[in-house]
């Protein structure tokens, strides 16, 4: 919609599933510590997603009154999907037997929602 190369709409929306993950542990790390780790409980995973939720509500705002941007629920859900990959991934850091293959689990499942995010953002039926 900025007039962009074929291909590259995705490649932005991608882009906010990461840029909405660092705002996800930007939030992580204010919360309290147990034994020098976030505390990420239930409680604390909702507040994340509730506080960049919040935000991506926001942008996706602003975003109607730029000329050649577009807003939709479902960038929603790509900024959605990078919050909890991110979320998941953290919680299982600070587990107590997190092991190198859980974590490998959760990267992938989380870039793999974070694709499929995008692309559904993008695929010109929806968006």
């Amino acid at each position: 919609s900025l007039g962009h190369a074929p291909g590259m709409g995705y490649v932005y929306n991608l882009g906010h599933a990461f840029l909405y993950g660092v705002l996800a542990a930007c939030w992580v790390l204010c919360l309290p510590r147990e034994g020098g780790w976030p505390r990420l409980g239930p409680r604390e995973g909702a507040l994340v997603l509730a506080l960049s939720l919040a935000f991506a509500l926001v942008d996706e705002r602003l975003q109607r009154a730029v000329p050649g941007r577009t807003s939709s629920v479902w960038d929603l859900g790509t900024d959605a999907a990078g919050v909890l990959s991110l979320l998941l991934v953290v919680a299982h850091v600070g587990a107590e037997r997190a092991a190198d293959a859980g974590l490998l689990a959760r990267v992938a499942a989380g870039l793999a929602a974070c694709a499929a995010a995008a692309a559904l953002a993008t695929w010109p039926p929806v968006a």
